[in-house]
């Protein structure tokens, strides 16, 4: 099987060969690409001339390189594919028989091109013996299924996020608790509570950056792992930006505010002389 291609699918594909050819010779019609999914071609055969029939002629062209991948294959199990010049196709003295076609979008998953191609496919007399493989589609098959995905994730977040606050929110408390006779012995010696509520502020903080620096970096690095592991459709890493930026200001609110509370119901407005009468 022979495929055409043109100048802006070769730059493409060109790049993703562990050696890219010339793009003028392959333009030319000089070299080709030989195509062919889940079999090893032995490298040898890089710069030799293959031969072939087009009609009742003899063709030759030299393969310049070698492309596992299925993209591009005509069909499944018919042997290896040749990829050409689309502009070396029509220069063959024959008038091919189509077996299959590829059509690239300039703005990926442009609906409106993909109504006009399903409306040609479908107002066609051979509409019976055509098969249509759209990414348009897949991509709303992967959208439905990772609606219910997303549903799923964001109640296993939520969740966590409920356990990890109360944890936090109890482990401070405890702390408050353990610290009232420090906080009652500082106001005794000239220490204001608005000094006390900034330096419990200033604990808050700290505990909210630690845990923004393992997520950003120690929890950055185990999701990409994982994403990566399962990413078998290619499809570039990126962070949730403006989720991350309110999921932090959250942390941050979380971190302030729980020490202030505990600290203005441990106290409850009693003298410092009361509170250290607890201690005698």
């Amino acid at each position: 099987m022979i495929k055409g291609i043109d100048e802006s699918e070769f730059d493409y594909l060109n790049e993703s060969l562990g050696n890219p050819i010339s793009r003028q010779e392959f333009l030319n019609g000089e070299t080709a690409i030989l195509q062919y999914a889940g079999f090893e071609i032995p490298e040898e055969w890089i710069g030799t001339t293959v031969p072939f029939s087009i009609g009742n002629q003899m063709q030759e062209i030299t393969i310049g390189a070698i492309n596992y991948g299925d993209y591009y294959g005509a069909t499944v199990n018919c042997g290896a594919n040749l990829i050409v010049s689309e502009n070396y196709i029509k220069t063959l003295p024959s008038n091919p028989f189509i077996l299959s076609l590829t059509i690239k979008y300039e703005q990926s998953y442009e609906i409106e091109t993909e109504k006009e191609i399903k409306n040609i496919i479908k107002t066609s007399p051979y509409r019976n013996d055509l098969l249509s493989i759209s990414k348009y589609d897949d991509m709303k098959t992967i959208q439905d299924s990772q609606s219910g995905m997303f549903e799923i994730g964001t109640t296993i977040s939520l969740l966590l996020l409920l356990v990890g606050m109360l944890n936090y929110i109890n482990t401070m408390a405890n702390s408050m608790q353990n610290r009232k006779l420090t906080f009652s012995i500082m106001e005794s010696v000239g220490m204001s509570k608005k000094q006390i509520k900034k330096l419990l502020i200033r604990e808050g903080i700290l505990y909210a950056s630690g845990s923004v620096f393992i997520t950003l970096t120690i929890g950055t690095a185990i999701t990409y792992f994982i994403f990566q592991s399962m990413n078998y459709m290619k499809i570039p890493f990126s962070i949730p930006v403006v989720p991350l930026v309110c999921a932090i200001l959250f942390v941050l609110i979380i971190c302030i505010l729980t020490p202030i509370v505990t600290y203005k119901k441990i106290i409850k407005n009693r003298s410092i002389a009361q509170r250290l009468r607890e201690y005698e």
